[in-house]
């Protein structure tokens, strides 16, 4: 007998393993897409990285859809797209008069660092540049003196209409661990779509396309950011057989990061999602025999802040069976409410989390919300519904009620057992059924 493997999504991977109650956040209303509307629980590293994504997906259906010229001055270009994208947000958190302060802000803080590059005049004592010019004494002289943190708490004061949550000003937070608000998500997301060097169309067969991982116990979707064409290529070694294709497609796979440092190579190299693509398939896009007819050359990953690139070629198989565990695992905690907090140990516990506002803002998300308690009711009510409604469509209700509680004392007496086994009872029981009823 078989039976689908469940799904998980790699993100939810990525996210339970820092910190289950990232998760829980993330599976609340927070995706953006370009028409919708304020949403709730958005982070400023979101609006960032969402922005980025609506736009390239804008920019390529253009250039691919224009029938004009796109090299004169009205070119098709991301940071156009990124606007139209800022612009329709904006109008639809209904706070449309902020984006000329938007401009102004990016405007200051973009000449403010160019003062602190290779042709500015601050520099440290021997010469080099500052990884952090925010960091410094002279950029928070130039911030005052300017208006521009002025600006950045006129503009922030109505984050809240984007869906994000501000710390209270009674929380001491430095500038080291202050949270990304509205402005500096806009100025972020403006500097990168300035910056990008992008494929041609031509060559790019997808962006943002859902791909799927098939390991031995689950599948594991997520997105690549871009899938881009190397051309056809000959098979190698032996002849060909009779109606096999001669040919395959190569392609590429790119990681984009919005990490404000670049990893280091080793990092990237035993970074999941990079392990993930080396073998995932795309799920909406045919690429020929039934998608066999294509070899993943390479992973590129591009850093979105500074548009730099590493290509990595992932080992087989290498990453398969974390991937499974750490995929199931998450499955089991999330199936059984577990959502612990790491904010419980602090802020800096929390490390560069784009959640912490949310978890430390008022009394903090284990008073406000006790996730863990949360998870065991909903769930409890969910059993509740899924239970009263087979007992009112069924002609014997007490014959439902007998067989739970038979269920109930075999799993007492099996307490070690795992969701795996349980399932495989029930499913053998439902393969049952079907024999009869046919």
């Amino acid at each position: 007998m078989t039976s689908n493997k469940p799904v998980v999504a790699l993100q939810d991977i990525l996210d339970y393993s820092y910190c289950p109650v990232k998760l829980w956040w993330r599976l609340g209303d927070t995706e953006i897409g370009i028409e919708d509307g304020p949403g709730r629980n958005n982070t400023g590293e979101q609006l960032v990285n969402q922005s980025i994504k609506n736009a390239l997906n804008l920019y390529y259906y253009a250039l691919k859809n224009s029938s004009g010229s796109k090299n004169d001055d009205g070119a098709i270009t991301p940071l156009k797209s990124l606007m139209v994208v800022w612009k329709k947000w904006l109008a639809a958190w209904e706070v449309e008069e902020l984006a000329p302060l938007l401009l102004e802000y990016h405007s200051i803080k973009k000449e403010l660092l160019a003062q602190f590059g290779r042709s500015g005049k601050y520099k440290r004592n021997d010469g080099s540049l500052y990884k952090q010019p925010t960091w410094t004494r002279n950029w928070k002289q130039l911030a005052t003196s300017t208006g521009l943190n002025n600006l950045q708490k006129n503009i922030d004061s109505r984050q809240q209409n984007a869906g994000l949550v501000a710390l209270s000003n009674d929380f001491d937070v430095d500038q080291v661990d202050k949270p990304m608000g509205l402005a500096d998500s806009f100025y972020t997301s403006l500097k990168i779509a300035e910056e990008l060097k992008l494929p041609a169309d031509s060559v790019v067969l997808g962006v943002q396309e859902p791909v799927v991982l098939d390991l031995p116990s689950v599948k594991v979707e997520f997105v690549a950011d871009m899938i881009v064409s190397n051309g056809d290529k000959r098979r190698p070694g032996r002849p060909t057989a009779d109606g096999e294709k001669d040919t395959f497609r190569s392609i590429s796979y790119e990681l984009h990061l919005f990490d404000d440092s670049i990893p280091a190579p080793i990092s990237l190299a035993r970074d999941l999602r990079v392990l993930g693509l080396g073998e995932a398939f795309p799920k909406n896009l045919e690429l020929g025999d039934g998608n066999k007819g294509f070899v993943i050359k390479d992973v590129l990953i591009r850093h979105m802040q500074t548009n730099r690139t590493t290509t990595i070629v992932p080992s087989p198989g290498a990453g398969s069976l974390a991937i499974d565990s750490l995929a199931r695992a998450t499955l089991t905690g999330v199936q059984g409410g577990v959502y612990t907090a790491r904010m419980v140990n602090g802020w800096r516990a929390c490390g560069n989390c784009e959640y912490r506002p949310l978890c430390f803002t008022d009394a903090g998300v284990m008073e406000l919300f006790n996730p863990p308690l949360t998870s065991r009711i909903e769930a409890g009510q969910e059993l509740h519904n899924t239970i009263a409604e087979a007992i009112h469509n069924s002609n014997n209700p007490k014959s439902i009620l007998n067989a739970l509680r038979g269920f109930s004392r075999w799993l007492s007496k099996h307490p070690g057992i795992g969701d795996d086994q349980v399932m495989w009872v029930l499913e053998s029981l439902a393969a049952s059924l079907d024999e009869e009823a046919a």
